[in-house]
């Protein structure tokens, strides 16, 4: 493809590219747009540069190098660019609109940590934002360098949720970055906590293991220093925190943070479920569109609904997902299980029948 068949965008890309090699290899010194003009083989006039040099001020990339009243304005890079400008030196990536294989790479997994970054921003604290930040940004600059701004990926991968997502719980800057201090480094904090039923903090010696990110709330999976029971403590009922850097934290044997993830069981491991699902569901639940487990079994029965069956965690959010459903379920196993379902269903039935009944009178 020649110079003359690129598209504009392209053509822009490619120009402000050099002018910003250009730029750049004249380092403190600067340089003029007459002297980028003079230096420019893509044949646009001198107000073409100015405006390019324009908008590359605008968007914080170069700034005009100090001069006095009657002196040419010159042109040097901006040392707060909020973009890396390595890419500069090697102003071949300008030369065509195809990217190599290693470019490739490096704007999927920048289009993945950006996809991430957006789509869990609410699970996450303000502070643990703040520090991801710059490493969102920086891929957002990836997408935006190698791909023309009218075919990028910037804004064309959006997310969502059907789910209601609780605000997150206001949690201390300080507190959370002092705990990823002593985790990180092993070493015992000293915190003022408060319980749920009490105003007055309680000053505690604790051994930090692991945080856990659960929903809208951070977790410190911990031990008092004098207690081996091992305990998942809010963050936000802490008030301080405190690094003991000369007190080490000795791991218990055979630890897993994942088991101790804020879940409220109701049964011991695996329980078989034994579901009955209807048509617009199980359509849902097919193993080729988002199925329950990947062991699951449907059976079509003669009403037109269908048998599910599978191995399952028996927990509170088990619970909630099929009430979720409500009539679309009706839970025939375990025993225990569709007790739990009918006993809420029963409660909810006398709750709303009791508004309906005072609403008809």
């Amino acid at each position: 493809m020649t110079q003359q068949d690129l598209p504009n965008a392209i053509k822009t890309l490619k120009r402000r590219f050099e002018l910003l090699r250009l730029v750049r290899s004249s380092r403190r010194k600067g340089i003029t747009a007459t002297e980028l003009h003079g230096r420019d083989d893509s044949g646009v006039d001198i107000r073409t540069i100015q405006r390019d040099l324009e908008v590359m001020a605008k968007a914080g990339v170069i700034r005009e190098k100090p001069r006095g009243k009657h002196e040419t304005p010159t042109w040097i890079l901006n040392d707060e660019s909020p973009i890396d400008l390595d890419f500069a030196d090697d102003h071949r990536r300008a030369e065509t609109p195809e990217l190599s294989p290693s470019q490739l790479k490096s704007s999927r997994v920048a289009l993945g940590i950006v996809t991430l970054y957006e789509h869990a921003r609410h699970l996450l604290h303000h502070a643990a934002l703040a520090d991801l930040k710059p490493i969102y940004e920086r891929s957002r600059d990836i997408l935006r360098k190698n791909h023309a701004p009218e075919h990028g990926w910037v804004g064309k991968v959006v997310h969502g949720t059907q789910h209601v997502q609780l605000r997150p719980a206001k949690v201390s800057s300080d507190v959370l970055h002092a705990l990823q201090t002593a985790i990180l480094e092993g070493t015992q904090v000293r915190g003022h906590y408060r319980s749920r039923r009490s105003k007055a903090s309680r000053n505690m010696c604790l051994n930090p293991l692991a945080l856990a990110y659960q929903d809208s709330s951070i977790y410190l999976i911990c031990q008092l220093d004098a207690d081996q029971i091992i305990r998942k403590l809010p963050l936000q009922r802490f008030d301080s925190v405190e690094v003991l850097q000369s007190r080490r934290v000795s791991m218990p044997e055979n630890f897993s943070p994942t088991e101790h993830v804020q879940k409220i069981h109701k049964a011991c491991g695996p329980v078989r479920l034994k579901m009955r699902i209807n048509e617009a569901l199980r359509e849902r639940l097919d193993a080729s569109e988002t199925p329950l487990t990947e062991n699951q079994v449907l059976t079509p029965l003669d009403t037109g609904d269908w048998m599910l069956e599978c191995d399952y965690e028996y927990t509170q959010g088990l619970e909630w997902w099929i009430l979720g459903h409500g009539a679309a379920i009706e839970v025939l196993e375990p025993v225990q299980l569709r007790e739990s379902i009918s006993s809420c269903v029963r409660q909810m039935a006398q709750t709303y029948g009791h508004l309906v009944h005072e609403n008809a009178t």
